[in-house]
């Protein structure tokens, strides 16, 4: 999370959106301190509530949830890790959220749109 979090911004900038992210989401610990928060607390956040409590661009939170989604589904990161499995794991997540999302949309199309697109001038 701290790598997509920090990615192409200024060591600062990854700080404060860190922080954040941590201060929004975060589990308290002793003297008002809080620990980083887990993979299914981001995911049940969503990448809107991620991107408010931020500032981070739309894209930046939506990888963000995207991982913490991955994570709290069963996939595990560490170090050493067969990096091609990780990142087919990884893609095969978002994919499986692009094929929902196609969905949803689909679904949104109905006669109230096909209504409205006729009453364009265009």
């Amino acid at each position: 999370a701290s790598t997509i979090l920090g990615q192409q911004v200024s060591l600062g900038a990854a700080r404060t959106f860190t922080g954040r992210l941590v201060a929004a989401f975060g589990v308290p610990v002793d003297d008002g301190l809080h620990a980083f928060p887990p993979a299914a607390t981001l995911a049940d956040a969503g990448a809107d509530r991620l991107r408010a409590a931020t500032g981070v661009t739309g894209a930046r939170a939506r990888s963000l949830h995207a991982l913490a989604s991955a994570v709290a589904g069963g996939l595990r990161l560490a170090h050493g890790a067969d990096g091609p499995a990780t990142r087919a794991a990884l893609t095969a997540h978002q994919e499986g959220r692009n094929v929902q999302k196609k969905r949803r949309k689909r679904r949104c199309r109905g006669t109230g749109t096909r209504a409205l697109m006729s009453r364009l001038p265009w």
